[in-house]
C-alpha cells in the first residue's frame, strides 16, 4: 500500500542503497540535501525507516537526513542464513556506512533498540561522534538472572525454526490488510495507533502469492530471537562519562518501556549525563514508546532546537 502524504512541507526523499561486504544491501531514504553530510536515522526492533516518515518532514531543512532500514527489516537484506543475529552486530553496519560516504564523523537521531545501539556506538567512538538524539530508551536495559535465562533459551530454541524457514523459503502467514494493522498495533502494545500503522507497514510487508488481496510480513522471522546483550551497569556508567558530545534524550512520559527496575538505572547514568554541558534531557507527554511517529509534533521543536543550537559541528560532505 502506497502512503499519499509520505512527502510533507515539500521536503523530498530518495531511495538509496549501500552495498555490504557479505553482498547484501542497506536500504533507506535520504531527504534534503545530498551535498551535506546526513543525521543517521535509526530506528526500533521490527520496525522501518518508516518510522520516521512523519517526524523527518517537520525537522530543519538545514540538515539532511538518511533513514535506514537495518539488516533484516524494511527494505534491506537479511543476514547470511545460519547467522544469530545479535543486536550490537548492527554497530558494524554503521561502519560500513561511513565508509560508504567516507564520513570524518556521525550524527544520530535514533529511537529505541537503536538509541541502545548509539550509546555504545558514541562510547566506544566518542570523537568520531558529534552528535546524538535518542526517543523514549536512553542507554542498553539490563537484565536479572533469570530472565536473561528465559530470553537465551527462548531464543536460542526459536532460532533454529525461524532460519529453517527462511531457507526453506516458507511463505509466512498472510492476512488482510486491516488484519495487519491490529496484528501491529497489538505487537507495539498499541505504542502505533491505526493512523500510524501504514508508515511502518509500507515497508514491512509483501503480497502473498498464495492468497489474492492478503499480506504477510516480509523482516527476518530471526528477528524475534535476537540476542540481547547484557552489558554491566558499571561498563555503561563509565560510557555516560565519555558522552561529552550535544545527547539530546527525549523521554515519553508514560511509555509502556518505563519501569521501576529501568528508571533506577537510567537515573543513575542521567546523574552523570546531566553534569555534561552539551545533554539535555526532555519530557513529552505522551504515553506512545512510537511518540515520534505517532505524536511527531511534540517531538519536532525539541530536536529543532537542538540542532540549531549545535548547527555548526555539521560539515560538509
Amino acid at each position: 500500500m502506497k502512503l499519499n502524504s509520505l512527502v510533507e512541507n515539500n521536503f523530498e526523499y530518495e531511495e538509496i542503497k549501500i552495498k555490504l561486504p557479505y553482498g547484501g544491501h542497506i536500504s533507506g531514504k535520504w531527504w534534503g540535501n545530498r551535498s551535506i553530510r546526513p543525521i543517521l536515522c535509526l530506528h526500533g526492533r521490527q520496525d522501518n525507516c518508516g518510522t520516521f516518515d512523519r517526524l523527518i518532514p517537520l525537522l530543519s531543512k538545514d540538515f539532511s537526513y538518511l533513514a535506514i532500514d537495518l539488516p533484516g527489516h524494511g527494505k534491506s537484506s537479511r543476514y547470511p542464513d545460519g547467522v544469530m543475529i545479535h543486536i550490537f552486530d548492527y554497530c558494524h553496519i554503521i561502519n560500513y556506512i561511513r565508509d560508504e560516504y567516507k564520513w570524518d564523523k556521525i550524527s544520530f537521531i535514533t529511537h529505541s533498540m537503536s538509541s541502545t545501539i548509539a550509546y555504545i556506538y558514541a562510547g566506544i567512538y566518542p570523537n568520531q561522534v558529534d552528535m546524538v538524539v535518542s526517543i523514549d530508551i536512553l542507554k542498553p536495559p539490563i537484565y536479572g538472572k533469570k530472565e536473561i535465562e528465559n530470553r537465551l533459551n527462548f531464543a536460542y530454541e526459536n532460532f533454529l525454526i525461524a532460519d529453517g524457514r527462511n531457507r526453506e523459503k516458507i511463505e509466512p502467514p498472510a492476512y488482510e490488510y486491516d488484519e495487519l494493522i491490529e496484528k501491529l498495533i497489538i505487537g507495539s502494545s498499541k505504542s502505533v495507533t491505526k493512523g500510524t500503522a501504514p508508515f511502518l507497514l509500507e515497508r514491512n510487508i509483501l503480497p502473498s502469492k498464495k492468497f489474492p488481496k492478503k499480506y504477510y510480513f516480509s523482516r527476518d522471522r530471526r528477528l524475534q530471537f535476537a540476542i540481547l546483550v547484557n552489558i554491566p551497569q558499571e561498563y555503561q556508567v563509565e560510557i555516560a562519562k565519555r558522552l561529552t558530545m550535544p545527547f539530546l534524550f527525549i523521554k515519553a512520559s508514560s511509555s509502556h518501556w518505563t519501569s521501576s527496575s529501568t528508571k533506577e538505572r537510567d537515573d543513575e547514568v542521567l546523574k552523570i549525563l546531566n553534569q555534561q554541558p552539551n545533554f539535555q534531557h526532555c519530557i513529552v507527554e505522551s504515553n506512545s514508546h512510537h511518540v515520534h511517529l505517532v505524536e511527531p509534533e511534540k517531538v519536532a521543536p525539541l530536536i529543532n532546537e537542538f540542532l540549531n543550537k549545535h548547527k555548526k559541528l555539521k560539515s560538509k560532505l
